[in-house]
């Protein structure tokens, strides 16, 4: 079974889909430390099956050592997520020769880690509804209103700034 391990990324999830959605994997697993908003994954969950029917779990992760029973050579891991566990992923990586790829978001292409070269140029876009879910948001018929508290302007203002590049037409 080809397997992509990927880091959960609380800051940005748009990181973790686009590795998915833009190769071919037949499973997908997200780890993590801390506890998390169970709700996150379900969106997370939702985004990537409206495309395509892919195994995904969510493992957190007590014992780094545990790691190391969710990787066979037929795993890829994504580095893209810049915490601790992905230091953990990428040094398990290395000392096993398994591929090692990240999500260029500057370019807006996947690449293999070890030659820094593109594997992936053409990654795939998500549709600004699809990136307003992966926060939790909706774009519903009444949005029309006015917001006016700071913190949902601001989310608004990071999220277009934040994903400009990577939506569809």
């Amino acid at each position: 079974m080809n397997r992509l391990l990927t880091v959960y990324d609380d800051k940005e999830p748009l990181n973790n889909v686009v590795s998915a959605l833009s190769l071919e994997f037949d499973e997908v697993i997200f780890i993590y430390h801390h506890e998390e908003y169970k709700n996150t994954f379900s969106n997370i969950k939702s985004v990537i099956n409206k495309y395509k029917d892919i195994d995904i779990k969510f493992i957190q992760i007590e014992d780094d050592e545990y790691v190391n029973e969710l990787i066979d050579k037929d795993t890829t891991i994504d580095v893209g997520a810049a915490k601790y566990l992905s230091l953990k992923l990428f040094d398990i990586a290395k000392n096993n020769n398994i591929n090692i790829i990240y999500y260029d978001d500057e370019e807006g292409t996947i690449k293999d880690y070890n030659n820094h070269s593109i594997i992936k140029e053409d990654v795939f876009k998500l549709s600004i509804e699809d990136v307003l879910r992966l926060r939790g948001g909706q774009i519903q018929g009444n949005m029309h209103k006015k917001f006016t508290d700071k913190i949902s302007k601001q989310t608004i203002i990071d999220l277009f700034e934040n994903n400009l590049d990577n939506y569809s037409n």
